[in-house]
């Protein structure tokens, strides 16, 4: 250092002061006799004063060159081998800022999983099929909507069509009878839009535009359930806190009712478009008729009957397709099906089912009301809704609570999805063939019945069991 210097050349001149010194005046001279002490003060002074002056100095003009080079080379150095081993990420980070799965974790798979659909970044809400059995849309908490086709489902390739929803992401979607829209409600303010399919010029869907949007469509902003008649001629929506209301396909209000029960946990309006049933904080399902004009218009909601049975708050129903069997589940972990064929409906068949979160139980009922289904935590029980007989558990290993849960139209497979998931997983409704084959089979041993329809149906058994052999899947 410069002030060590100054210090060591300090004391070096030290050594050749005289022990005498003559101060010469240009008026008169006279000389000055030295004691040792004295000599000792002026060479202290004298070395402390250079330590001062040196690094006053050192102070002023920095870092030497030579040593300011020194410590950039090191920290050079220090920066490369730092950014040369990316730092590890901070787990505290990971558990606060959760992001939902599916982007490139690889978790166990069920054997009857058929495959998963990608595309959202974020939660997916719900799910829906189109009624020509074409396509499956899906909403999430990306602000988007996505439309796979049902025919690339066993193909690792899925051709999707993305539809972005705008500054807030859909909670509900529900297919147009002709499946050439789509209705949703947004999770902000309330919102419905109706959004409707275009072509392309080489004839393949897309162009999907915005028809119409309607804000505030609710008191609430918490819309559970959206629906379009199959008839066409209206649309539905409900409310967490008991409204209920129909629209036309232009958005303007048909009818605005208050549920007898709130809040309300679920609402359903039947395929044939015939009922509206509804469960919420209550053990009963409230089913009522939808009513026409002599025009063919729609008229009114009138109350039809109410199921009773359950003990605890119901959180989940679905109709068949002509709304002949209506399947519920319950607080308690209760699955029920009904039987309303006739004037009364008569409870059928009951379950108890082990469950952690009741709030996110899900029924649904196939097509060909072989068989229901309940998304119950993270799996799937299956039971027959000609028995009540429990048929499967199935795994889906999602890590949270399932969403939703669809047969498709063609009841071939059954897709779900999942909370902090954002992935679509598609099953093969291995239960859908197995009952099939039951039904068949006894339907040719009637006695009531030719020859030659024995024969078709065993013709069509054998052939529903040789498309299951072909899945090779476990049953």
């Amino acid at each position: 250092m410069r002030y060590q210097y100054l210090v060591q050349t300090s004391a070096a001149s030290l050594k050749h002061i005289p022990a005498t010194q003559r101060v010469c005046s240009s008026k008169s001279s006279y000389s000055i006799k030295m004691s040792a002490g004295d000599q000792l003060v002026i060479g202290v002074i004298t070395l402390i004063v250079a330590i001062f002056v040196g690094y006053f100095l050192y102070v002023a003009r920095g870092t030497p060159k030579n040593e300011q080079e020194q410590e950039e080379r090191n920290e050079s150095g220090t920066k490369k081998k730092k950014s040369s081993q990316p730092a590890a990420p901070s787990k505290k980070k990971l558990a606060k800022d959760k992001e939902p799965a599916g982007a490139g974790s690889k978790l166990p798979s069920h054997s009857w999983q058929a495959g998963t659909l990608k595309g959202h970044t974020a939660e997916v809400s719900k799910l829906d099929f189109s009624l020509n059995g074409k396509f499956l849309i899906s909403v999430a908490q990306d602000r988007t909507a996505l439309i796979s086709l049902t025919k690339d489902f066993l193909i690792s390739d899925h051709k999707q069509i993305r539809v972005n929803l705008g500054l807030d992401f859909a909670d509900n979607v529900f297919w147009s009878p002709d499946s050439k829209a789509f209705l949703i409600s947004k999770y902000s303010e309330s919102t419905l839009a109706v959004h409707k399919l275009g072509k392309k010029s080489d004839g393949s869907i897309g162009n999907i535009s915005q028809l119409f949007e309607l804000p505030n469509a609710h008191s609430v902003n918490e819309i559970i359930g959206v629906s379009i008649a199959s008839s066409g001629k209206f649309m539905l929506s409900a409310s967490r806190n008991g409204e209920i209301k129909t629209w036309d396909l232009k958005g303007i209000v048909l009818s605005d009712y208050i549920a007898p029960i709130k809040p309300l946990n679920c609402i359903k309006l039947s395929s044939c478009g015939r009922f509206v049933g509804f469960c919420g904080h209550s053990p009963q399902v409230h089913i009522w008729s939808v009513h026409y004009s002599k025009s063919g218009s729609y008229d009114s909601l009138l109350p039809s009957y109410i199921l009773e049975g359950h003990d605890k708050e119901i959180f989940s129903l679905d109709f068949n397709t002509d709304a002949t069997i209506i399947v519920t589940a319950d607080k308690a972990g209760t699955w029920r099906l009904f039987d309303a064929t006739g004037t009364k409906t008569t409870l059928r068949f009951s379950s108890s089912i082990k469950v952690d979160n009741p709030e996110n139980m899900i029924v649904a009922i196939s097509h060909d009301s072989r068989v229901s289904a309940v998304a119950v935590d993270t799996r799937v029980e299956l039971f027959s809704a000609k028995s009540g007989q429990h048929l499967q558990t199935v795994e889906t290993h999602y890590e949270e609570p399932l969403n939703d849960i669809k047969f498709s139209i063609d009841d071939l497979y059954f897709v779900t999805a999942a909370a902090m998931d954002r992935t679509i997983k598609i099953f093969h409704n291995v239960c859908g063939y197995t009952e099939k084959v039951k039904d068949l089979k006894q339907q040719a041993k009637s006695a009531d019945i030719g020859a030659n329809l024995k024969e078709r149906f065993n013709q069509e058994a054998d052939a529903v069991e040789a498309s299951l052999k072909k899945l090779k899947i476990m049953k």
